[in-house]
């Protein structure tokens, strides 16, 4: 699970409750590892190919600004509050067909 500390943008993994590193961390392997996306229960390889660069923000000012310094696609899934914080993973992934139609 310490392999997330690398993943951690503005906040310190260190530092968290063990609650909380533990929801983290089932979030990431969910979205990474999971065949079905728990949002709408599609499969995740379509909805997401090629996922990868996995990291996680509580300012949404640094999130929004990371997504706009990318050129791939990127995604969000976002944490209900823990302790009173927000958490957002955001990962890139591969454009699917219909959007690059577009």
């Amino acid at each position: 699970m310490e392999f997330l500390t690398n993943l951690c943008v503005g906040f310190s993994w260190d530092k968290l409750p063990k609650h909380d590193k533990e929801y983290l961390y089932a979030m990431y392997g969910i979205m990474k590892y999971g065949t079905k996306c728990p949002k709408t229960c599609k499969d995740m390889d379509s909805l997401y190919p090629n996922r990868g660069n996995f990291k996680f923000f509580t300012n949404l000012l640094k999130l929004e600004k990371y997504i706009n310094s990318s050129t791939k696609r990127n995604e969000v899934y976002t944490s209900h509050l823990l302790g009173g914080i927000k958490y957002f993973m955001v990962w890139t992934c591969d454009h699917l067909e219909i959007e690059k139609e577009s």
